[in-house]
């Protein structure tokens, strides 16, 4: 009977198999017993109510003093156990009734052989098999509330605490080691669902968090220094893959920080200095402001003309050059050359890839609101592939379709989705509306080539020239 008190009620132990495994899983409750046995050996002992708060303020401090209270009660976990609709004892997590069930104390008059109010009628023993059975009327009428405990071997030391409110794990749950230090914690909602698990190094300090959603799905990874700062957090999608990645200074402010494309290759990268502002030449880009265009001869045609390219240079490092010294030489920027809106790089205007000083890769543009305002891929400084304008609403505006810098076809529609223009095999026109739904400009391509232009303003009037930012270009340019 007594090896039936020690190791009969191991549910509990297994519904808390995260804090006494260190989060290594629980493949069955033969290895959670084996692992955990000697911890749960013993009878109940009764402390006293001023020793047991003392003990708890040690460990926990005021969080713990405000619980103790709150959960009067508290019980060794060797007397509970989860039981489901049918009072019925489940023993593994991975049961189909685990969710279903709650976890009931052993009536005290059930739990000691020699107590002398002991209820025997609570067991079926089979002297033949050798075996007893635990009946569903040894455990309370009411799922348990209050505080659970498990002591260290041979100790009074508590090894773990955790509460229980109508039979379903809530606030915390806390690991210690023999010496006294916090090994792991657990936080539990008000439905019983894990929402945190934190573990922390031999010092007790702060070392991993992992923090769930309401669903108890995973949606973020915090790892700390050995001082217990925050030095990394990971956030994942509802598929378990890393979308974002955000590293920290010692001070807390943030140092970096990625997003992920779902195959899991890097999308973007950002850094910030100790100031916490955006340190865009570390991510590889300049800024619009430090871009300068220079007319460059590339020694590859007679004809001048032919010959002279305007490429995209860093702004500073043109600066550095010393007539007649080519070890200042500059060369052509390759990177990415972003502009904001507002001083604080916080939502981009456009980012366009660039090598070797002309466009060769993504440019995008964004409206203020962070909706797309164009898109399009660039080879070698021309267009290559979709182009595409968004009006502010994300309604499409503009799509076109270029190959060796000519466009082959195109669509323009107006606000209602209707179309404005076309142009099929590299000819026809296309028209484009200012806000009012009159016309702003009309394109006419012939072969792929842009033949004419003619715009108008807001009033309906043909106009001759006009303010480049209020009028789609043909080609994106780096002023």
């Amino acid at each position: 009977m007594k090896y039936m008190q020690k190791n009969g009620f191991f549910a509990f132990c297994v519904g808390l198999c995260g804090l006494l495994l260190g989060l290594t899983g629980c493949a069955s409750v033969k290895n959670v017993m084996k692992k955990t046995s000697s911890a749960f050996s013993g009878v109940l002992k009764q402390s006293a109510p001023k020793n047991r708060r003392q003990n708890v303020k040690k460990r926990s401090g005021k969080k713990a003093q405000e619980l103790a209270k709150i959960f009067p009660r508290e019980i060794e976990a060797q007397y509970l156990a989860r039981l489901d609709e049918n009072r019925q004892v489940v023993p593994i997590i991975d049961s189909p009734n685990w969710d279903n069930s709650r976890y009931y104390a052993i009536r005290p008059e059930a739990r000691k052989v020699r107590d002398p109010n002991f209820d025997s009628l609570a067991y079926a023993v089979d002297l033949d098999a050798g075996t007893v059975e635990i009946l569903d009327v040894a455990y309370e009428t009411e799922p348990f509330t209050g505080t659970v405990i498990v002591k260290h071997p041979n100790s009074e030391q508590q090894r773990l605490v955790a509460y229980v409110n109508r039979g379903i794990m809530v606030e915390t749950g806390s690991l210690w080691d023999s010496n006294g230090t916090k090994q792991l914690r657990n936080v539990y909602d008000e439905n019983g669902t894990l929402r945190e698990s934190c573990n922390f190094d031999v010092n007790g300090t702060l070392s991993l968090c992992r923090i769930y959603d309401e669903n108890g799905t995973q949606d973020e990874v915090r790892n700390y220094r050995e001082n217990g700062a925050l030095r990394l957090s990971s956030f994942y999608d509802e598929n378990g893959s890393v979308k974002e990645d955000i590293a920290y200074y010692s001070r807390g402010i943030v140092s970096r920080r990625r997003t992920y494309k779902e195959d899991g290759s890097i999308d973007d990268t950002q850094f910030f200095d100790e100031k916490g502002k955006r340190d865009i030449r570390k991510e590889g880009s300049i800024l619009v402001s430090d871009v300068r265009i220079k007319i460059v001869r590339l020694n590859l045609y007679p004809n001048p003309t032919q010959d002279n390219v305007p490429q995209i240079f860093d702004q500073r490092e043109l600066d550095k050059e010393i007539p007649g010294d080519p070890s200042t030489f500059a060369f052509a920027f390759t990177g990415k050359v972003l502009e904001f809106y507002g001083a604080e790089y916080k939502i981009k205007k456009r980012q366009e890839e660039i090598k070797n000083g002309v466009h060769d890769g993504k440019s995008i543009w964004w409206h203020s609101n962070g909706k797309k305002r164009f898109e399009a891929e660039y080879v070698k400084g021309v267009p290559q592939g979709r182009t595409a304008w968004y009006r502010e609403d994300g309604s499409m505006e503009y799509e076109g379709d270029w190959q060796d810098n000519k466009l082959v076809r195109a669509t323009t529609w107006d606000a209602s989705d209707q179309e404005t223009g076309q142009v099929l095999d590299g000819t026809g026109e296309l028209i484009y509306l200012h806000s009012n739904g009159g016309k702003r400009l009309k394109e006419t391509y012939t072969d792929g080539d842009l033949t004419e232009t003619e715009w108008w303003d807001e009033q309906g009037n043909q106009v001759e020239s006009v303010d480049p930012a209020r009028y789609i270009p043909l080609i994106p340019r780096i002023p």
